[in-house]
């Protein structure tokens, strides 16, 4: 652990240090998968990004209408901004196997693309082997919860831009509870990680 210091336009003297742990806004789950959602009444397909941080467990959830390396690379720029900043390590737990192959292969223009856009934000991406083609249960689990919420379960979303202003309004109000091994909030931890990225 070590200290940190806030800027004084940032915060008050009187909470100008505090303990940060140096794993604080170090590393990112990924998961993107296709699910089925309601959009004007009716069942459609569509993909679910999720960026989760390891430390705080802070969750992002943005739904894309297609598998794309655009839509994918897209959905990681609104990730960095709702976050506030750039986890330099992210592990892909479980990605669409058109998109996970492409980025894999050194010769698609697939994976020069991703590796330009990492280089770009001086990303370290892992791609998770043990769970490759089957999932990964951690990495849905903020999906889960995020899904589940009833502001977004019982959504009446006419369009996909206003479904993800839907998600994202549930996303900034979550995470009111303790995270793993934390005394403090979700909530807490993610205010203060904002400081580490």
């Amino acid at each position: 652990n070590f200290l940190k210091q806030r800027s004084r336009d940032q915060t008050s003297e009187s909470d100008s240090l505090f303990l940060v742990d140096s794993s604080c806004g170090q590393e990112a789950k990924v998961h993107w998968d296709s699910v089925d959602m309601v959009l004007s009444g009716t069942e459609v397909s569509l993909y679910l990004f999720s960026m989760q941080s390891k430390w705080s467990e802070k969750c992002f959830v943005y739904c894309c209408s297609d598998a794309r390396l655009d839509a994918f690379i897209d959905a990681h720029i609104r990730a960095f901004e709702f976050f506030g900043g750039i986890f330099p390590n992210i592990v892909y737990l479980a990605l669409p196997v058109s998109i996970e192959n492409g980025l894999r292969n050194p010769n698609s223009a697939e994976h020069g693309s991703f590796a330009r856009f990492c280089a770009y934000y001086d990303i370290s991406p892992q791609f998770n082997e043990s769970d490759r083609g089957r999932g990964n249960g951690d990495g849905k689990g903020c999906l889960r919860d995020i899904l589940h919420k009833p502001m977004v379960s019982d959504s009446a979303a006419e369009t996909l831009e206003e479904l993800n202003r839907t998600l994202l309004a549930e996303c900034m109000a979550s995470g009111d509870h303790p995270g793993k091994g934390h005394s403090r909030t979700i909530n807490d931890l993610f205010k203060q990680e904002k400081i580490c990225l």
